[in-house]
């Protein structure tokens, strides 16, 4: 890639995530990282209730309640694995970075990207 290449990567902070970061970082000079701020649980929740329904959404929590923590456990060796086998670094990039909150009340669409 030419010299004056400059990567912008806007997403959350999350461990697969940041080893794209740190990928994306150690290869390109003009790495610029921009971190969404994530919504509270609560927000989410409460609009997730207004679209789906209290039902629909006890069951998705309930859902993740039970997943999330047995994928974590049934999968954490092999992630390790793979973090080593790969050199794969998921700590936060030191970096130049940017916070932003989400634009309250306003709806995304594919041009905004």
């Amino acid at each position: 890639m030419p010299a004056e290449t400059i990567v912008i990567l806007g997403t959350a902070r999350a461990e697969p995530t940041l080893a794209v970061c740190n990928y994306l970082a150690e290869r390109f000079s003009e790495c610029k990282i921009i971190y969404e701020r994530p919504e509270s649980r609560n927000v989410f929740l409460h609009r997730r209730i207004r679209k789906l329904g209290v039902l629909a959404v006890a069951g998705q929590v309930a859902f993740r309640a039970i997943t999330v923590p047995l994928l974590k456990k049934l999968s954490a060796r092999r992630i390790a694995q793979i973090k080593a086998e790969f050199g794969m670094r998921t700590a936060p990039n030191s970096g130049p970075s940017v916070f932003v909150s989400k634009f309250a009340g306003r709806r995304r669409s594919n041009q905004d990207v």
